[in-house]
């Protein structure tokens, strides 16, 4: 490219640059802070809308948002359910868990039992078996010595009797007869008598045994009842698992639109604020003045033209004392007095609609001072009002408050009256705004 085209396509920017800042004049004398043009001024698209426009967008957007933040609020409630259902769920499935443990503990206990109860009936057959022996044996000789005593008939008592040397000695012989065979009738009733107590015996400890067993069997039935209950339980935890699933997949779709909504808001909002940095760089210009943004009007008569937020104090516009460092500390706020005209009980109006998020009362200190009174951190009665997009605005010293926690505000609607509550020395409105909570200079949400 040679140097006269270069030249010349230099000259003809400025030339456009030249016709987009006379249409931007034009734009921007219809009012402050309503473009009705769609002339390409700079970084701005040639379909630019108005300021009206891009407010009334973020206000259909703030509407979707708190829609969807009804429905992620009911979401979490739902989430909440659920978790409880399966803590208590849990809590159930422990509690059976420790029963089954105790049926097991008890069940062990039982097979011991049946077992040692065996041990002894196992005994007892054997001594029952031994026992049947013995008497085998015990008859078994008695019947010889019956058989015996037959055979030979009287002769063997005969016998003793003849081979006796005396009287004495025939006595003691017949006594030892008798004796013997009074002997094989009480072994032989003994063992019978024995016998009928070991069988007797193995009956108590059979039917002690087959209790045992009914005990065995009711345990484990308790236990199988208990198994299915966990399993039952289980079943639930997992469909309480699940829904929480489609719950929290439903939470993290409405947390996206959310944040589309605020992002799409975010670049309408950095579009209106070129649109106002170029009206206002536009009237420097043309007024010839190097800062068009003043901190501090001094007039009382001063009018309010406009910002992204209304006027807190209608009809009362002198600032006392701006944003910005103030007797060695940072003054967080602008201070809105009377200027001239009476301020005292002016009506304190939140600039735009919102949520009323924190309200402080009971000072009743409302006059000047040199000191604080030490209430509510020195800002005497005040309220704070929280706004969509992070922000949030405070309006202190109030002599009355007129709102309570939670109340839905809209632009223009009464908060309290103007006093000097906490430490004021006189009376004025100490107004500030908050950006995701902090503290920013309010001037240029005011248009001043």
């Amino acid at each position: 490219m040679s140097v006269r085209d270069t030249h010349m396509q230099k000259s003809k920017k400025k030339h456009d640059w030249v016709k987009r800042l006379k249409a931007l004049t034009v734009c921007g004398a219809v009012a402050f802070g309503v473009l009705t043009c769609t002339q390409q001024f700079g970084d701005m698209p040639a379909s630019a809308k108005t300021i009206s426009q891009l407010e009334q967008e973020i206000k259909e957007n703030n509407q979707k948002i708190q829609e969807q933040q009804q429905k992620l609020d009911a979401l979490k409630q739902d989430m909440n359910k659920q978790q409880e259902a399966e803590v208590a769920l849990q809590e159930q499935i422990q509690t059976i868990n420790e029963k089954i443990s105790l049926v097991d503990v008890q069940l062990t206990t039982i097979n011991q039992q049946i077992e040692d109860t065996q041990g002894e009936i196992d005994t007892l057959e054997e001594d029952i078996a031994q026992q049947q022996i013995d008497i085998d044996q015990g008859l078994d000789s008695f019947k010889k010595r019956l058989r015996a005593m037959y055979v030979t008939g009287n002769d063997s008592l005969a016998s003793a009797l003849v081979g006796s040397t005396d009287f004495y000695d025939m006595l003691s012989k017949m006594d030892l007869i008798a004796r013997v065979a009074d002997h094989d009738d009480k072994l032989v009733t003994g063992l019978m008598d024995q016998m009928e107590q070991l069988k007797s015996s193995k009956e108590q400890l059979v039917s002690k045994q087959n209790e045992q067993e009914l005990q065995k069997v009711e345990q484990e039935k308790i236990r199988a009842d208990y198994s299915d209950s966990i399993q039952e339980l289980n079943t639930k935890v997992q469909q309480t698992k699940a829904a929480q699933a489609e719950l929290q997949e439903e939470a993290d779709a409405a947390n996206k639109d959310i944040n589309a909504y605020k992002a799409e808001n975010a670049s309408k909002e950095k579009e209106q604020d070129q649109i106002m940095a170029e009206i206002k760089r536009q009237q420097a210009l043309e007024t010839k003045q190097n800062n068009s943004q003043t901190t501090t009007v001094t007039k009382p008569d001063t009018t309010y033209s406009g910002g992204r937020f209304a006027w807190p104090v209608p009809g009362h516009y002198f600032i006392s004392s701006p944003y910005g460092n103030r007797w060695g500390k940072m003054h967080q706020g602008i201070d809105i007095a009377s200027g001239g005209s009476s301020i005292s009980g002016a009506a304190t109006v939140a600039v735009a609609s919102g949520t009323v998020t924190l309200v402080k009362t009971g000072c009743t200190h409302n006059y000047k001072k040199t000191r604080s009174c030490g209430c509510n951190g020195g800002y005497g009665n005040y309220v704070v009002v929280t706004h969509a997009d992070g922000y949030s605005t405070l309006y202190a010293h109030l002599a009355s408050v007129s709102v309570s926690y939670g109340q839905t505000v809209s632009t223009g609607t009464v908060l309290g009256t103007v006093g000097s509550t906490g430490w004021s020395t006189g009376f004025h409105l100490h107004f500030g705004v908050m950006k995701n909570g902090s503290f920013v200079n309010p001037a240029p949400y005011l248009g001043i």
